[in-house]
């Protein structure tokens, strides 16, 4: 009888420790390769970005239409893109959600702080504003939300001809 001899543990520890490094500098190196085309390409890889989330939440919508995270995440999308009347279309449908929820009644006062923000890059100052309100008034309640009410405020005001001058 001839005994089979097992490998060396020692032997195989570092050979499983190796590949284990490699796997993580395979993934570093993916990590990266995304950073740097991000730091010289911006445009290009936001239109990347943008196109990928399009695709994957259209995938989404055909399972199940009407998800309120997925149409969000198109309106981002859309909205990456400069489409700004899909993302609102968008928007719209979420916020007209039948839940009411305590979770989604604030989600839903992000959604209009959201839908403010593509309706002030339409020039839409005063629906802005109003989304603004609905936005501070659902729970957003936070400084950066303040300023944007403050900032389309004085948009509003230019929009009419008044001269307007914001001093901190």
């Amino acid at each position: 009888t001839n005994p089979q001899k097992l490998p060396d543990p020692r032997r195989l520890a570092g050979f499983l420790f190796s590949l284990t490094l490699l796997c993580l500098a395979i993934g570093a190196g993916r990590a990266t390769s995304a950073a740097w085309q991000a730091v010289s390409d911006p445009t290009g890889y936001a239109a990347r970005e943008n196109d990928d989330l399009l695709a994957k939440t259209e995938a989404m919508l055909t399972f199940t239409p009407g998800d309120v995270e997925a149409l969000t995440q198109r309106a981002q999308a859309y909205a990456g893109k400069g489409d700004y009347d899909a993302a609102l279309k968008d928007i719209d449908t979420a916020i007209d959600s039948g839940r009411d929820t305590p979770e989604m009644r604030r989600y839903k006062a992000w959604l209009y702080s959201q839908r403010g923000q593509a309706l002030a890059q339409k020039g839409d100052y005063s629906a802005a504003l109003a989304d603004a309100d609905a936005a501070i008034a659902g729970g957003i309640d936070m400084p950066g939300m303040h300023r944007i009410k403050a900032w389309l405020l004085v948009q509003l005001g230019r929009q009419f001809g008044f001269q307007t001058e914001v001093v901190p």
